[in-house]
């Protein structure tokens, strides 16, 4: 008995700890060889009408830096077209967190032809087709 209900605990656990995994989805890669991804479990709308999402940003090896990837916690606004963190946190190639700042940011406008309006239309995109109807305000 205490086997059974051991091996039960067992997938239990490992089935729940995959519930909640990341998805992450690319997006692009920058001029400067960064790889960036967005959450697709995690995107959403919040209560105060912004797009919230996670995304990861993945760096190449640099001499001299033990920095591999970020993750960055960021909510978008369209009127006026604007970005905000609400965390970014670093990691080294090890996952362990090696820096981090803790948000609200304040908001930054999304410049056009950048990074981040590039990021902004793809995430918004794939909420929308993955809800299935438009989005207001965004």
């Amino acid at each position: 008995m205490k086997k059974i209900v051991l091996l039960c605990l067992i997938l239990f656990l490992t089935f729940a700890s995959d519930a909640n995994a990341a998805n992450w989805q690319y997006i692009m890669t920058t001029n400067g060889g960064e790889l960036v991804f967005f959450d697709a479990e995690t995107i959403s709308i919040n209560k105060a009408g912004y797009l919230d999402v996670w995304s990861k940003w993945v760096f190449p090896p640099k001499k001299g830096s033990n920095l591999s990837y970020y993750l960055s916690h960021e909510q978008y606004d369209s009127m006026p077209r604007s970005i905000r963190y609400m965390g970014i946190y670093a990691y080294d190639g090890d996952r362990e967190m090696i820096d981090k700042t803790i948000g609200p940011t304040k908001w930054y406008e999304i410049i056009p032809d950048s990074c981040a309006e590039i990021f902004y239309n793809k995430v918004l995109s794939y909420y929308v087709n993955k809800m299935g109807r438009e989005v207001k305000n965004l």
